[in-house]
């Protein structure tokens, strides 16, 4: 299965993929793997509950959102490093709400650096940064692995 063309490839490479959109569901990619497997490889790492669907305007798989932190997790136990997304608007201001967030959720200007004071990224080394507007979005892109000390 072909990588959306819109997701970023980071020295060449395709990563696996996941994406934070500000109203719908999470979306996810993982290179080489068919579009059946894509299905049956995310209920086996989070949950046989979990009901994955087929975006095809964006060409990636959508889960609930809620798996957002777990699905990165797990994703760098498998690979060795990941790309993560999220939609922002440039014109939304950081405030308090977003500094004293629980949930890694936030459309803000900061691109989610301020958001829960950047807790949500504990752990990761970010590898490599990049913005991109996609059918008039803005979107944050970093690839991520996980930090020296947490490898093992």
């Amino acid at each position: 299965m072909s990588m959306p063309i819109w997701f970023p490839r980071w020295e060449g490479e395709s990563y696996p993929s996941i994406v934070l959109f500000a109203r719908r569901r999470m979306g996810y990619w993982i290179p080489r793997i068919s579009r059946a497997d894509h299905e049956e490889i995310v209920k086996d790492l989070l949950a046989k509950n979990v009901r994955p669907t087929w975006d095809a305007e964006h060409g990636c798989w959508t889960v609930s959102d809620d798996h957002f932190l777990q699905l990165v997790g797990v994703f760098l136990k498998r690979h060795p490093r990941v790309s993560v997304g999220r939609e922002y608007n440039e014109l939304e201001a950081c405030n308090w709400r977003c500094k004293n967030a629980q949930s890694p959720r936030c459309t803000c200007s900061c691109q989610a650096r301020n958001h829960a004071h950047g807790d949500w990224m504990n752990g990761w080394n970010i590898l490599f940064e990049d913005n991109r507007v996609m059918a008039s979005r803005n979107w944050s892109w970093m690839a991520v692995e996980k930090e020296a000390a947490d490898r093992g």
